[in-house]
């Protein structure tokens, strides 16, 4: 099974070429700029991993939340015990700046393991955390039967060319007059 990985950061030591020189299940697919090329390129479906090298501290919940909607685990380098402890209460597996290649290779793989539904990836979409706008366009296997709407005795009142306040105006004064000719009858 490969893993694809996209990283952000620069380490102490080159991870990325180490992570390559295993010829392991983790493949280093894009080197990122910064955090938000990173959140685009897990959300496009290219990674199911992604390494934090510098900035950590910018992960919030929601973030890890939103990539892990995507299938994507993330593993953070650092080396304060108090950055640690918050990443790991937010669901980021941790790592020491220092880690060695072999060593990052199997956080990423249990990481990757750790995220539901994580064998082979399945040929119907996932739920990238964002919402369906086409849903209601698909057809579905039964037919729905139309609601049964009554007819009423109601009226439309529609009016056009007249600008924001004044066609609100009119159409205050239009209604009122309808209600008034209703009470007195």
């Amino acid at each position: 099974m490969s893993i694809p990985v996209v990283t952000v950061g620069q380490s102490r030591e080159d991870l990325v070429g180490g992570l390559e020189r295993l010829h392991g299940p983790v493949t280093v697919v894009r080197r990122c700029g910064e955090l938000a090329e990173l959140l685009a390129a897990c959300q496009s479906g290219l990674a199911r991993a992604a390494v934090i090298a510098e900035g950590a501290g910018e992960l919030t919940a929601s973030l890890v939340d939103r990539l892990a909607a995507v299938g994507v685990s993330i593993v953070a380098l650092s080396d304060d015990p108090g950055e640690e402890s918050r990443l790991r209460s937010i669901g980021v597996v941790t790592a020491s700046l220092d880690v060695d290649s072999a060593t990052l290779a199997s956080r990423i793989s249990d990481a990757v393991g750790q995220l539901p539904g994580q064998g082979r990836r399945r040929a119907e979409p996932r739920d990238s955390g964002f919402a369906d706008t086409a849903a209601e366009l698909r057809p579905t296997d039964a037919p729905e039967e139309p609601e049964h709407v009554p007819a009423g005795a109601g009226r439309i009142i529609a009016v056009w060319g007249l600008p924001g306040r004044l066609a609100g105006l009119l159409w205050r004064s239009t209604l009122l007059q309808s209600w008034r000719r209703k009470a007195s009858q």
